[in-house]
């Protein structure tokens, strides 16, 4: 009798255990992992961002020389001498601030423009502005915004420019059958009349000047006007390639498109100098 108490005792522990370890088991599957409840927090906490605005670069085209010339100076060197613009097709504004760092010295920046309409400098320098004094000009350039080259047809450089830099701003509309988007009305947005005071004219003085060139516009320089030359006198008769690209530190839409050239016919004797177009090449500096 004794026995049969003490086995049904047995038994009866035996199932206390097995119900109470199947308890434990149900309670720990149910249970969240420290995993999911991090999971479950961060989602909880987590809040929707704003996406970053996207900025509205600028696109600073080239276009190729034209009017190519080859005259002697006054002083007998001889020059090759040529029109020149570049356009702005980009998504925004090229702005460049510039601020006094010492005598007729600024320190150029690019502000960019972005779809929130707000502007932000961005890091580091764009280049220079100086105050140039000449016949032609009294102002403020953007040093050496363009440059221009003369290469052999092996890509070697045969005489640089003399180019001081550019007084940037909206000179003309680049394609008026065309609006582009973010393109401002006629006359444009940077150095205008009556407001524009033509970079700073007469004011070597100046702290701090702003250039442009808007969405949609462009700006030009005719042959021989302050460096839009290129001294050839030292120069054999031939081909070259005539390079003009974009020399500044800027942030664009496309740089691929920061150059142009031609393959010209140089003809640099005393008698009649002149200079003929073989080949042109948009978009590239290495013309034939």
């Amino acid at each position: 009798m004794a026995a049969q108490k003490t086995s049904k005792l047995r038994a009866a522990s035996i199932s206390f255990l097995c119900a109470f370890a199947m308890f434990l088991f149900a309670a720990c599957s149910s249970a969240p992992s420290e995993t999911d409840a991090s999971a479950e927090e961060e989602t909880t906490n987590s809040e929707p961002t704003a996406s970053e605005p996207s900025a509205l670069l600028p696109d600073i085209v080239p276009a190729l020389p034209t009017n190519l010339v080859v005259e002697p100076d006054d002083d007998g060197r001889l020059l090759l001498a040529f029109d020149t613009q570049f356009d702005n097709l980009g998504d925004g504004p090229l702005i460049i601030e510039g601020e006094m760092m010492e005598a007729e010295t600024m320190d150029a920046r690019q502000s960019v423009e972005y779809e929130d309409g707000t502007t932000r400098e961005r890091e580091g320098k764009a280049g220079e502005l100086r105050f140039e004094r000449s016949e032609d000009h009294n102002h403020w350039h953007f040093f050496r915004f363009m440059r221009y080259e003369l290469r052999d047809t092996g890509g070697e450089l045969v005489a640089p420019d003399q180019k001081t830099g550019f007084c940037v701003g909206d000179r003309y509309d680049a394609d008026p059958e065309v609006r582009m988007e973010g393109e401002p009305d006629p006359p444009g947005v940077f150095d205008i009349a009556p407001d524009g005071d033509w970079c700073a004219e007469d004011d070597p003085d100046r702290e701090e000047l702003t250039m442009g060139l808007s969405v949609g516009y462009g700006d030009n320089y005719a042959a021989f006007l302050e460096g839009q030359s290129i001294d050839v006198s030292d120069v054999p008769s031939g081909e070259y390639i005539l390079v003009k690209r974009v020399n500044a530190d800027l942030e664009e839409t496309d740089t691929e498109n920061n150059a142009a050239s031609l393959l010209i016919e140089l003809d640099a004797s005393e008698e009649e100098p002149s200079v003929s177009v073989i080949e042109s090449c948009p978009d590239s500096e290495r013309c034939g």
